[in-house]
């Protein structure tokens, strides 16, 4: 019998875990417990991992898709240094629209490993909201993202515009975003990344920066086509997932279409806070 339960609310979303045993909490995921009814229900069972059968969509990190039998089985494994091998230690499974099943081989239950055993971004772009690879800051009531991949500066472009211009650090490592009644909004989530920072608010998007690291600090306007092609590359989604893929497209689409992006080749100080200011206000 689940007679433990914990609910977790960000971008628009409200999922619900039912266990057996109590799920701890992490420090990153505080902010988003909530006390509302959910969207989406997920019961965690402790439970042997059956070996995989069917036809593997797609492996990338420690993650694996299989279809089998029309059923979508969504693997996630840990590497285990004693073994030198990934050790699979979660199965989610699709009940129903509203309702999953994830199946648990591990001593602890934590909700940052829950989490990370859920197709998560299916389970967004299900519901119009994409998770972008970002740090993000308010600044006037807006949200300013600066997206790149890892070791680029998205966290210190942030910092740097909380210690020069006072802004607020929402999120150092992924935001979502969606549609609020026809206008795009950045919304916090629980993952943090190294900033240790992950604020559950949301705002209306000024800008969506694409940073790279430079000599020296130059805005530009981006074409469609290349705002297109960066968003594709920053935002997670399991692309190999038809249906998915096609709507994740989509998404994005509307998102180039409405967003003003920009590319910003920048320096780690206070020139680069001053120079993305000048060209947004």
């Amino acid at each position: 019998m689940m007679i433990f339960q914990k609910t977790f609310s960000f971008a628009g979303i409200t999922i619900r875990f039912l266990s057996d045993e109590a799920i701890k909490s992490s420090e990153g995921f505080k902010n988003f417990i909530t006390g509302n009814e959910p969207d989406l229900t997920v019961e965690v069972i402790r439970s042997k991992i059956p070996d995989k059968e069917g036809q593997r969509i797609f492996r990338r990190d420690n993650h694996e898709c299989f279809i089998d039998d029309g059923e979508e089985l969504y693997y996630s494994s840990y590497y285990s240094g004693k073994d030198d091998a990934y050790i699979d230690y979660a199965l989610l499974k699709k009940t129903d629209e509203r309702k999953y099943t994830l199946l648990v081989d591990y001593p602890e239950l934590w909700d940052t490993m829950i989490f990370e055993a859920l197709n998560f971004s299916e389970l967004l772009v299900e519901r119009d909201v994409v998770l972008l690879h970002s740090s993000c800051v308010e600044f006037g009531g807006e949200a300013i993202l600066f997206t790149a991949p890892k070791q680029v500066g998205k966290s210190t472009q942030a910092a740097l515009w909380e210690k020069f211009r006072g802004a607020r650090i929402i999120n150092g490592d992924r935001m979502a975003l969606r549609f609020i009644d026809g206008m795009l909004f950045a919304c916090g989530t629980p993952y943090r990344g190294s900033s240790k920072i992950s604020e559950n608010v949301e705002l209306p998007v000024k800008s969506i920066v694409c940073i790279s690291q430079g000599k020296d600090n130059k805005v530009e306007k981006m074409t469609h086509y290349a705002s297109y092609l960066k968003l594709y590359e920053g935002i997670s989604c399991d692309y190999e997932l038809e249906k998915i893929g096609e709507k994740a497209s989509e998404l994005i689409e509307k998102i180039v279409s409405d967003a003003k992006i920009v590319s910003f080749s920048c320096t780690p100080d206070e020139e680069a806070v001053n120079a993305l200011y000048n060209a947004f206000y």
